[in-house]
């Protein structure tokens, strides 16, 4: 039995997998050389107090405003924008290069046969530079990552060409960029871990039957809790035979930065090229993970065997990626825009955040001004100047793909007043949204509602058409809100499909 479309050994059940995995990222205690008796100081936030931070923030923000790059929709609700920089240009590198998938879980596949650290250690995923120079498979094409076509987009009667209420252009791609944090600061991940783990959750996310009471109800209902009817014939536009909620089998293009991006060499230099089409992928930074279209696989999880105390080990701060800002970043612009469904496979594959159902909690759009002060109190490698570049990377990425979508789906995202203020922050910004979705988010109290509220009568999202509220609101509670929505022409509406 394999893996479809890899040609992949299937190993059943998951926690043998699980096992093996384990067994993979526990052994090294390599990370020995980590260690040492008196570490160095390490770096440190950019501000040291949350007060220090809002300051910071705001001084940024009054400089950088006037200076923020609005990059055309395209670049982040089609697929053309990230096809342009797949392409060389005038001879020179293209900016950005995909990976196979299937590529990928062959090494994973060896990673967790290989039994000592040499062995790790070699298989671990070469820079850009040398694969290209060695393993040139490992990539696809522009022209095959065009041809990869599109997924299901999870409609009713997708499969049949029926109703269909969102665009078929809304269809995802079959493009995954993966978001982790560097285990040092000279190789992402020197032992392959997170590559081992990376390609479990695949795995795992391409299992048609994912508990004991979805292989009940699968025969009982003939498949329709999954989206499908007659037992394996689709309904939602997935691969016949699978759930609506599978990851499709078959190859994908894959962005993972150490591989996709021209990195330094041992001399810590890249070339006059390298550098200028690293820079032109610095630049859009936001589109592979906040696109609409592709899919984020987030590794959230610092590997056994790696320190967990700062005063261990500098490069690591308290809580790992929450502590870390690039991933911040790209778990923030990987949540502005994408949709949210349980008729079709997660846009977002966050394994530790908070998940009821199908659905798991998403962080909620935030100012620019509000997401730097978050950023002032995380670590960068390379301190106060890349944080001031992702801040800027930040609004850049809220004007591009928030700030043109004209559709934000946020429904139960497990809100509570926190997340609904910071999306009324940016309500401002989004400047084409004409359909809003916070169904299924109860926690939203009387705070989150009235700062709604306040944004939408000062016209905020000025061509919003229809407001979706959560059915359990109570009318006091929302009433404030409602009434803004109806001075301004608004429809309010409960729920909503998909």
């Amino acid at each position: 039995m394999s893996v479809e479309g890899t040609g992949l050994p299937r190993v059943e059940p998951m926690q043998q997998l699980d096992e093996v995995v384990s067994e993979v990222v526990s052994a090294p205690s390599a990370p020995h050389t980590m260690q040492r008796d008196e570490p160095p100081p390490g770096p440190k936030p950019t501000c040291a107090t949350d007060a220090e931070a809002d300051e910071w923030s705001t001084v940024w923000w009054t400089a950088y405003e006037p200076h923020v790059k609005a990059h055309a929709a395209d670049l982040y609700h089609s697929p053309l924008g990230l096809y342009e920089l797949l392409e060389e240009r005038d001879g020179k590198p293209a900016p950005v290069k995909l990976l196979r998938l299937s590529w990928l879980l062959r090494r994973a596949t060896k990673l967790m046969a290989a039994r000592t650290h040499e062995q790790r250690q070699a298989l671990a995923l070469p820079r850009r530079q040398l694969l290209e120079q060695h393993e040139p498979e490992a990539f696809l094409s522009v022209e095959e990552v065009r041809a990869l076509g599109r997924s299901h987009a999870g409609d009713p009667f997708e499969t049949c060409g029926g109703f269909s209420y969102f665009d078929p252009a809304d269809k995802p791609l079959k493009i995954l960029s993966i978001s982790h944090g560097w285990l040092t600061p000279q190789h992402p991940d020197p032992f392959g871990q997170q590559l081992a783990k990376f390609a479990a959750q695949v795995w795992k996310e391409r299992r048609m039957v994912k508990d004991l009471r979805d292989a009940c109800m699968y025969p009982v209902a003939c498949g329709m809790c999954h989206g499908c009817c007659c037992f394996v014939v689709p309904c939602l536009g997935q691969q016949c035979g699978h759930t609506a909620r599978q990851l499709p089998s078959g190859e994908f293009g894959v962005f993972y930065d150490y591989g996709s991006l021209h990195q330094k060499d041992e001399h810590g230099e890249r070339t006059p090229a390298e550098r200028e089409a690293f820079s032109t992928a610095l630049e859009t930074m936001g589109v592979w993970y906040g696109h609409r279209l592709t899919t984020t696989f987030i590794s959230a999880e610092l590997p056994d065997g790696w320190p967990r105390r700062p005063e261990d080990a500098p490069f690591f701060p308290l809580g790992w990626l929450k502590g870390k800002g690039w991933p911040t970043f790209e778990r923030a612009v990987s949540n502005m825009v994408k949709r949210a469904s349980d008729n079709t496979f997660r846009r977002i594959v966050d394994p530790l955040a908070h998940t009821v159902g199908f659905y798991q909690y998403r962080e909620a759009p935030a100012h620019p001004r509000t997401f730097a002060a978050r950023l002032g109190r995380v670590i960068f490698t390379n301190g106060k100047q890349d944080c001031e570049l992702v801040a800027g990377l930040y609004a850049d990425t809220l004007a591009g793909a928030f700030g043109h979508a004209k559709l934000l789906e946020y429904k139960f995202a497990m809100w509570t007043d926190e997340e609904a203020q910071d999306l009324a922050s940016a309500l401002p910004l989004a400047q084409q949204v004409e359909e809003l979705d916070l169904a299924g988010n109860v926690e939203i109290g009387q705070r989150g509602l009235d700062a709604l509220a306040e944004a939408i009568r000062g016209g905020a999202a000025p061509r919003l058409q229809t407001f979706r509220f959560e059915s359990t609101w109570e009318d006091e509670r929302k009433a404030a809100l409602e009434a803004a929505c109806h001075e301004r022409g608004i429809k309010v509406a409960v729920g909503g499909p998909g």
